[in-house]
């Protein structure tokens, strides 16, 4: 499309001017042979002889339309409308997705931010809606709050994330597959009772019996097995030689819940009643059954370890801080260098979760905290190595909007700038060993530069600025960079809050893997190419972790 918003004629560019490679048209692209509306338009708009720029503005344009973008006039109308048809009609049912990630962005894409209060408005929305079969990969090393309480009072991995990510991927069919037979207004009920109950909060002592925390027309919505299900884990919680030793002030009641789960399928193996800790089988078998009993259905949620790990952040002056939690509260006045875990006998990782990763047709890593929850996955040998290995799935960084203080606030090349997407690359590609070759290709972000002042300076009183995509630098690196409007169009105008929007980010996901399947290969695989991207490349994660005299230890 033209600035101006008219169509181009056959032969043009987006912007109008006559291409020079429209002359040279010769044997039609291989995906033409694949015929279907949207090959027709992009065959009517030249796309296979575009240079790469603009190439890349058609495919923004159709993600555009299909997001509810407007038609250019009436006499495309019914162009437009067969494309969109064709792209909403093209199943993802049978695809295999692999999301990487921890937190609110993971939670956000995935099926939305289930914490937040109003989620339970609109629970069944995002990648879960679009993919059955979806693997979720959370970094499991918070310390802070609840999690951190647990983590330091017993044998056991943070559980704060994975209990979001679970009630994220609650789905009418993951219900309905565990609670048969049960009529659809209470199974539209039930994410807004699992979402009250698993965010629950204690202030005292807790309830004798967690239906307590329920009025009564929700416990009348409650499904039987579910009811029983969750005084049984309650009562094994209180009652359990170790667990029982907890006071629930502080703890969310779903974290409680799901210690108690793992603890239930350690218990027959344990040799000493209540000492032993935990298992790897345990623990996932514990994850498991709790999203399976909350309707998760066939979502598999994995931490990246099963083995306790702790965060260690190197700043550029030297210092290293121990802890997620302490490095997100510290103000040091210099960036994040590097981050890695340490793990208690080294990471333990499923080979389950490697199987699904190598075969995967989608990977997405989530926008999220890069240092503490995104980085800590990539850097797993396993993951990397089996994500390197394959090499058809479409790889995809989902970028973050607003830099995260202690994170993300400084960047490396200039204390005194803003901070980048280009920057979050460069991230990956120094602390991940291999640098960021075959790890993603396409980084999806949004257009930030008509977001309402009124919303920047409101962020900024937060400590919050923009993070722009820079899409010359990000092609520089190697990398192909589309924007997007997968925000919250209501939220922004509602409550001036600009974030995911997880119906449009999975629309987007679906449009691309539907382009990819339609013309073959989306984009070019990710490593740095060029001089110019070898000139501006970081340098690599060789030696790590840094040795002793290499940094000064804050504990």
């Amino acid at each position: 499309m033209s600035k101006n918003g008219s169509t181009p004629k056959r032969g043009s560019s987006p912007g109008g001017k006559p291409h020079p490679a429209a002359k040279r048209r010769g044997a039609p692209h291989p995906a033409a042979k694949r015929r279907g509306a949207v090959v027709d338009f992009l065959e009517r708009e030249n796309y296979f002889s575009l240079e790469r720029g603009a190439q890349r503005a058609l495919l923004e344009k159709v993600i555009d339309l299909v997001l509810g973008g407007t038609p250019p006039g009436e006499d495309t109308l019914d162009l437009y409308g067969a494309m969109i048809r064709e792209i909403e009609e093209f199943s993802t049912g049978q695809m295999k997705a692999v999301v990487f990630g921890g937190g609110t962005g993971l939670s956000t894409i995935l099926g939305g931010d289930s914490t937040d209060p109003a989620w339970s408005h609109d629970p069944f929305a995002g990648l879960k809606e679009h993919f059955a079969d979806l693997t979720v990969v959370v970094c499991a090393t918070d310390d802070g709050g609840s999690s951190g309480e647990l983590v330091r009072r017993l044998p056991i991995i943070a559980l704060g994330d994975l209990r979001r990510a679970v009630v994220s991927a609650v789905t009418r069919r993951g219900l309905k597959r565990v609670y048969r037979g049960l009529e659809q207004d209470r199974i539209d009920a039930l994410p807004r009772i699992i979402q009250k109950l698993m965010n629950h909060r204690f202030s005292g002592r807790g309830p004798r019996s967690v239906s307590n925390l329920l009025s009564s027309s929700e416990r009348g919505l409650l499904p039987e097995p579910l009811g029983a299900y969750l005084e049984e884990s309650w009562t094994f919680l209180r009652s359990h030689e170790e667990l029982g030793k907890l006071s629930p002030k502080g703890h969310c009641l779903g974290n409680l819940l799901l210690l108690s789960q793992i603890y239930q399928c350690a218990r027959p193996a344990r040799s000493t009643a209540g000492k032993a800790a935990p298992g790897h089988r345990h623990v996932l078998n514990g994850i498991a059954r709790f999203a399976r009993v909350m309707g998760a259905g066939r979502t598999r949620i994995f931490p990246v370890s099963t083995n306790q790990g702790e965060l260690k952040f190197l700043y550029t002056n030297g210092v290293v801080v121990s802890g997620e939690h302490k490095s997100s509260v510290s103000r040091r006045g210099f960036p994040v260098d590097r981050v890695w875990a340490e793990y208690v006998g080294g990471p333990r990782v499923d080979a389950r979760l490697v199987k699904s990763i190598a075969e995967a047709d989608i990977v997405i890593v989530a926008p999220g905290s890069i240092y503490s929850s995104l980085l800590p996955i990539l850097q797993v040998p396993e993951v990397a190595e089996a994500l390197r290995r394959n090499r058809r799935a479409l790889k995809i960084l989902g970028a973050n909007f607003w830099v995260q203080q202690g994170e993300t606030d400084l960047s490396i090349r200039d204390l005194a700038k803003e901070f980048f997407v280009s920057d979050l690359i460069e991230a990956y590609d120094k602390n991940v060993s291999g640098s960021t070759a075959g790890l993603f290709s396409l980084v999806l972000s949004t257009n930030l530069k008509n977001l309402p002042a009124g919303v920047i300076q409101s962020y900024a009183l937060e400590g919050k600025v923009p993070i722009y995509l820079d899409k010359d630098r990000v092609e520089a690196l190697g990398f192909e960079p589309l924007a997007a409007e997968i925000h919250s169009h209501e939220r922004l105008e509602k409550g001036k809050v600009f974030q995911h929007d997880p119906a449009r980010f999975s629309r987007t996901v679906h449009t691309l893997v539907f382009m990819k399947k339609a013309l073959g290969r989306l984009v070019p695989a990710g490593a740095p190419r060029g001089r110019s991207a070898a000139r501006s490349a970081p340098r690599r994660a060789r030696d790590w972790p840094p040795a002793p005299d290499r940094a000064r230890s804050l504990h």
